[in-house]
């Protein structure tokens, strides 16, 4: 039999009966929910009917690197909107202990990184 021609990442790829269960909500991908909140929260995002990119994300996407992770860090910390999201530790007191809490989180959810 000849061998694949398939790379390795490829043939060993779960096959329909080993792939994971059906996202079907949003709040089942922790780490896609959060994204969604963090770009709500930085004024990226129009809500709506539909969520849109907001004409602010365009400017954001051509900042520097640095410009958009201080956006983003300066935006995270919305207590009612993260209540809104339902995303946890909303009473964790103490911003050093929220964020502590927010990465043990999701590294809950994939225990593969870090």
């Amino acid at each position: 039999m000849a061998a694949s021609a398939l790379p390795d990442s490829l043939e060993s790829a779960p096959g329909p009966a080993q792939r994971s269960p059906a996202i079907r909500a949003e709040r089942q991908a922790p780490r896609l929910h959060f994204i969604h909140y963090l770009a709500h929260a930085a004024g990226l995002l129009t809500v709506g009917r539909f969520v849109k990119p907001a004409p602010s994300a365009t400017l954001w996407l051509q900042a520097e690197p640095t410009v958009r992770l201080d956006t983003l860090w300066q935006a995270w910390p919305q207590p009612d909107l993260w209540s809104t999201y339902r995303l946890p530790a909303s009473e964790t007191p103490g911003a050093l202990a929220f964020a502590q809490h927010l990465l043990d989180r999701l590294h809950q959810a994939n225990p593969q990184t870090g």
